[in-house]
């Protein structure tokens, strides 16, 4: 039985034979191709977008880009991909910034899940996975479960990198973090200097990376309860982040209430209050005022008026 439109009109069978559902089919297939193209094209896009506010020291604003970037990533490339282990891991970097601690333990659990079950325990990406989750264990004062992540996550970046290589020096700096916070301070400084002096040979040292090793030395030398040198360190790496990340950066913030708080433990109150005022300052443009950095320096600076 023949299908007709009506009189005069080719059938329906003719019609299709002929242009209209080879062309349906045409456009059809050239949506889905284009859908699929878009979606690749906009987890890159997320995912330049999150790395630059985050460079930039936009936390607020990179964790929401960051989130929507493991979505598309697990949309356009599977739930178990290397670009979604790669966004979680952006993702719980900008957690640890943003003070969420927990939330970063989850992201770098799951894709060192990910890269395990895909490279391999031993991997240059284990490598990474287990240090920033040896980082995050630290935050939340999880000491006993940091303690073998950064173990794993060495053993691994001796079998996958170079000695020397800036990887490495970061996880010995991420290392060197839980020793200050056990009180293990000789090894903690050990293991910042190790990281200072490579990554300094490597690349530069008016670097941010050298910067934060500095600042992280200064905390440590703090904590020790030599405040005077820790001052020192303190306006070393404020010299390099103030020049390599600019004045209002949250980084440079952190350094400059490092500071206050060493010159206050010196007595040198009317400088450590300006100082307060200035992190206070700095913290509340680039984090928003609802930052658990602002109401901590704000309460130090009323506790110590001038």
């Amino acid at each position: 039985m023949v299908r007709t439109f009506g009189p005069g009109l080719p059938s329906a069978d003719a019609a299709c034979g002929t242009n209209f559902c080879g062309r349906r089919k045409l456009i059809v297939f050239l949506l889905a191709g284009i859908c699929g193209m878009a979606q690749p094209v906009r987890w890159e896009q997320l995912s330049a977008s999150e790395k630059q506010l985050y460079k930039d020291g936009k936390y607020t604003d990179a964790g929401p880009v960051a989130q929507e970037a493991v979505r598309a990533a697990e949309g356009a490339f599977g739930a178990e991909s290397q670009q979604v282990a790669s966004s979680l891991s952006d993702l719980g970097l900008i957690d640890i910034e943003s003070a969420k601690y927990a939330e970063a333990e989850a992201a770098f659990s799951k894709g060192l899940a990910i890269d395990v079950k895909l490279k391999g325990g031993e991997s240059a990406a284990a490598a990474v996975d287990l240090g920033n989750l040896g980082a995050a264990l630290t935050k939340e004062g999880k000491f006993l479960q940091a303690d073998p992540a950064f173990r794993r996550s060495l053993a691994a970046a001796q079998k996958s990198f170079p000695p020397d290589s800036l990887e490495t020096c970061r996880i010995f700096g991420q290392l060197a973090g839980l020793l200050d916070s056990e009180g293990r301070y000789a090894e903690a400084f050990d293991a910042y200097n190790q990281a200072l002096q490579t990554t300094s040979r490597k690349i530069g040292p008016q670097t941010p990376e050298v910067a934060a090793i500095v600042n992280d030395m200064a905390g440590l030398i703090l904590h020790k309860g030599e405040f005077a040198p820790a001052a020192a360190y303190y306006r070393a790496a404020l010299a390099i982040r103030e020049k390599t990340l600019g004045p209002n950066h949250p980084k440079t913030g952190e350094t400059v209430q490092g500071l206050g708080f060493a010159l206050m433990s010196l007595g040198r109150i009317g400088e450590a209050v300006n100082d307060y005022t200035r992190a206070v300052g700095i913290f509340r443009q680039a984090l928003g005022q609802n930052d658990l950095r602002v109401g901590q320096v704000e309460r130090k600076r009323q506790s110590n008026p001038s």
